[in-house]
């Protein structure tokens, strides 16, 4: 009896220092499952901020390809306009020589 008595004292003690460990480890979780609500609230912080910053590069890269386009089409206009002004000066050159040499 005396044996017995013993044997279930040890195991109690054993059982306690386990539980102790359990609740050790259940602190532990409980620390980590808080990191990781942490790390997951400045995961999505961080995406919205991503989300935020791409709208206003992709609003930027719309509105410098508005102003190539709007380039674009002054400078055929120029272009077009160069060879107006062109054609009217070899027109010019053209009358003027064959006035002066046929006068």
């Amino acid at each position: 009896l005396t044996a017995t008595i013993s044997d279930l004292n040890n195991a109690n003690r054993e059982l306690r220092e386990k539980e102790e460990i359990i609740e050790d480890i259940r602190g532990e979780l409980v620390y980590t499952e808080d990191a990781l609500h942490a790390t997951q609230s400045d995961l999505q912080s961080e995406h919205k901020k991503a989300g935020q910053a791409l709208g206003r590069a992709e609003a930027a890269i719309t509105q410098k390809n508005t102003q190539i386009n709007t380039l674009e089409a002054k400078l055929k206009q120029y272009e077009a306009m160069t060879v107006i002004i062109i054609a009217t000066l070899v027109t010019v050159l053209v009358v003027t020589t064959h006035l002066h040499f046929f006068s």
